[in-house]
Protein backbone atom coordinates (compact mmCIF):
# COMPACT_ATOMS: atom_id res chain seq x y z
CA UNK A 1 0.00 0.00 0.00
CA UNK A 2 1.44 3.41 -1.05
CA UNK A 3 -0.48 6.50 -0.81
CA UNK A 4 0.70 8.88 -3.44
CA UNK A 5 2.04 11.70 -3.18
CA UNK A 6 1.95 10.87 0.66
CA UNK A 7 5.02 10.63 3.82
CA UNK A 8 5.11 7.32 4.94
CA UNK A 9 7.29 7.22 8.54
CA UNK A 10 7.66 5.18 11.49
CA UNK A 11 7.99 6.33 14.64
CA UNK A 12 9.91 4.54 18.03
CA UNK A 13 8.28 5.88 21.18
CA UNK A 14 10.23 5.49 24.02
CA UNK A 15 7.78 5.32 27.14
CA UNK A 16 7.50 4.67 31.01
CA UNK A 17 6.04 1.17 30.84
CA UNK A 18 2.95 1.49 33.64
CA UNK A 19 1.70 4.75 30.80
CA UNK A 20 2.49 2.39 27.42
CA UNK A 21 -1.61 1.48 27.30
CA UNK A 22 -2.79 4.98 27.54
CA UNK A 23 0.16 6.38 25.39
CA UNK A 24 -1.51 3.25 22.75
CA UNK A 25 -5.20 4.48 23.08
CA UNK A 26 -4.44 8.25 23.11
CA UNK A 27 -2.64 7.53 19.61
CA UNK A 28 -5.59 5.84 18.43
CA UNK A 29 -8.06 8.12 18.98
CA UNK A 30 -6.13 11.61 18.76
CA UNK A 31 -3.79 10.69 15.87
CA UNK A 32 -6.20 8.24 13.66
CA UNK A 33 -6.17 10.44 10.88
CA UNK A 34 -2.79 10.21 10.11
CA UNK A 35 -1.97 6.20 11.87
CA UNK A 36 -1.52 3.59 9.81
CA UNK A 37 -0.79 0.59 12.24
CA UNK A 38 0.86 -0.17 15.52
CA UNK A 39 1.96 -3.64 15.25
CA UNK A 40 0.86 -5.65 18.18
CA UNK A 41 4.26 -6.90 19.91
CA UNK A 42 6.33 -3.83 20.81
CA UNK A 43 9.22 -3.81 23.20
CA UNK A 44 8.76 -3.77 26.55
CA UNK A 45 9.73 0.40 26.77
CA UNK A 46 9.30 1.28 22.93
CA UNK A 47 5.75 1.58 20.73
CA UNK A 48 6.64 1.48 16.97
CA UNK A 49 3.99 3.13 14.93
CA UNK A 50 3.96 3.98 11.02
CA UNK A 51 2.11 6.95 10.01
CA UNK A 52 0.95 8.50 6.77
CA UNK A 53 0.88 12.23 6.18
CA UNK A 54 1.03 14.88 3.45
CA UNK A 55 3.84 16.90 4.71
CA UNK A 56 6.69 17.72 6.82
CA UNK A 57 4.91 20.03 9.00
CA UNK A 58 2.43 17.37 9.36
CA UNK A 59 5.17 15.11 10.14
CA UNK A 60 6.75 17.66 12.82
CA UNK A 61 2.99 18.11 14.49
CA UNK A 62 2.47 14.28 15.20
CA UNK A 63 6.24 14.69 16.82
CA UNK A 64 5.07 17.27 19.11
CA UNK A 65 1.99 15.47 19.44
CA UNK A 66 3.48 12.64 20.27
CA UNK A 67 6.39 14.13 22.96
CA UNK A 68 3.62 15.81 24.86
CA UNK A 69 1.72 12.48 26.38
CA UNK A 70 2.42 12.10 29.45
CA UNK A 71 5.08 9.32 30.24
CA UNK A 72 6.66 9.57 26.79
CA UNK A 73 10.66 9.63 27.21
CA UNK A 74 11.56 9.89 24.03
CA UNK A 75 10.44 10.12 20.10
CA UNK A 76 12.27 8.94 16.85
CA UNK A 77 10.98 9.93 13.52
CA UNK A 78 12.35 8.04 10.75
CA UNK A 79 10.96 8.87 7.18
CA UNK A 80 10.76 6.36 5.08
CA UNK A 81 12.94 6.23 1.52
CA UNK A 82 11.99 3.12 -0.04
CA UNK A 83 9.76 0.69 0.69
CA UNK A 84 9.16 -3.31 0.80
CA UNK A 85 5.51 -4.24 1.89
CA UNK A 86 4.73 -7.45 3.51
CA UNK A 87 1.21 -7.39 2.11
CA UNK A 88 -0.07 -10.72 4.51
CA UNK A 89 1.74 -8.78 7.51
CA UNK A 90 -0.07 -5.69 6.57
CA UNK A 91 -3.28 -7.08 6.05
CA UNK A 92 -3.43 -8.81 9.02
CA UNK A 93 -2.23 -5.36 10.99
CA UNK A 94 -4.91 -3.56 9.23
CA UNK A 95 -7.48 -6.44 9.59
CA UNK A 96 -6.55 -6.03 14.14
CA UNK A 97 -7.05 -2.83 13.77
CA UNK A 98 -10.31 -2.86 12.15
CA UNK A 99 -11.42 -5.29 14.56
CA UNK A 100 -10.26 -3.02 17.73
CA UNK A 101 -11.73 -0.59 16.54
CA UNK A 102 -15.01 -2.20 15.96
CA UNK A 103 -14.77 -3.72 20.00
CA UNK A 104 -14.58 -0.06 20.94
CA UNK A 105 -17.57 0.92 19.33
CA UNK A 106 -19.86 -2.30 20.15
CA UNK A 107 -18.26 -0.86 24.21
CA UNK A 108 -19.52 2.86 23.63
CA UNK A 109 -22.62 1.58 22.91
CA UNK A 110 -23.13 -0.77 25.60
Amino acid sequence: MQLIGYIEFVVLIKTDVSRQRNIVERIYHELQEYLLFIPNGYEKETIFAVFFCANIPAVNSVSRTLESYGGVNKVEVFITTSLVHYQDWLKREIDEKIRQSSSATVRKNE
